[in-house]
């Protein structure tokens, strides 16, 4: 299913969005921490060759992992304890190490909304497989963040979405050139207008603005961000670590001299819808 929809609001006073991580406590978003594995083949049931308990150092993950190695490379595989919030695959290299990826949501340190302050981690690190049996290695675990990817199960949600817009703002300012050769002093009008964005049927939030300087010198002018132009949201915190056709496309206008802001968005779902 696609969703498709555009969204009007008629008040620039806009109610801020109940928190995503109520309830939940979420690790502080790093760069650095620690996987640990102990050599726990005994634990193991079924056609699996070796078995690992793994722990991590940023989130209280804890997990035994098994599967089938046989001293060749395997594809990714699931450890036990995997949840919405938390999961770790792993893999054996034919030159005998261990491959861990873990990802997890962790709160940003300093984000100013809370709906941006929940990201997606992305945890990788290696090791080399060569200790006894119940023995423990530490080794690092390099992190990477990247915006939460959008919940593609939407369809009954997108029947009838919900949006949430907060921290609308819209302000004007001089731009002043600066002193020297020729004359100096206000050249024009800076508008910008910006707001925070969030589509309760996926999850997503995202950051919209638009600035723009006009040679006009009347702050009042009602045209400065211009009404008739789309102006698009970029995808957030610029992340390379989640497919951009995985995002939704959201664009906006804004008409002071009515007070209307227009929204527009798409975004796929690709379950089916019960109703």
């Amino acid at each position: 299913m696609k969703g498709h929809i555009a969204l009007q609001i008629l008040s620039f006073t806009f109610l801020s969005s109940a928190s995503n991580s109520v309830g939940i406590e979420y690790p502080p978003c790093g760069t650095l921490s620690t996987f640990t594995i102990q050599n726990s083949p005994a634990e193991a049931e079924g056609d699996v060759d070796f078995a690992f308990r793994l722990s991590t150092g940023f989130d209280d993950y804890t997990s035994l992992c098994s599967g089938q190695w046989r001293g060749v490379q395997t594809d990714w595989q699931e450890c036990d304890e995997n949840t919405e919030h938390s999961s770790v695959m792993f893999r054996g290299t034919a030159s005998g190490y261990l491959d861990v990826t873990h990802r997890y949501l962790c709160k940003r340190q300093g984000e100013s909304t809370e709906s941006n302050e929940i990201a997606l981690g992305i945890a990788n690190g290696t090791v080399i497989l060569d200790f006894p049996q119940g023995d423990s290695i530490t080794f690092n675990a390099y992190i990477s963040l990247a915006h939460r990817k959008p919940n593609m199960a939407c369809a009954d949600a997108s029947q009838h979405p919900e949006w949430v817009v907060e921290s609308f703002s819209y302000g004007t300012g001089y731009l002043i050139t600066p002193g020297g050769p020729g004359p100096g002093g206000p050249t024009g009008v800076i508008a910008s207008v910006g707001f925070n964005l969030l589509n309760k049927a996926n999850g997503f939030s995202i950051q919209c603005s638009a600035n723009w300087l006009s040679g006009t010198m009347d702050h009042n002018n009602d045209t400065l961000i211009d009404p008739n132009k789309d102006w698009p949201c970029p995808n957030p915190y610029g992340s390379d670590l989640i497919p951009v056709d995985d995002y939704p496309t959201s664009s906006f206008r804004f008409d002071k001299a009515k007070r209307l802001l227009t929204l527009h968005q798409q975004w796929e779902c690709n379950d089916s819808s019960k109703r």
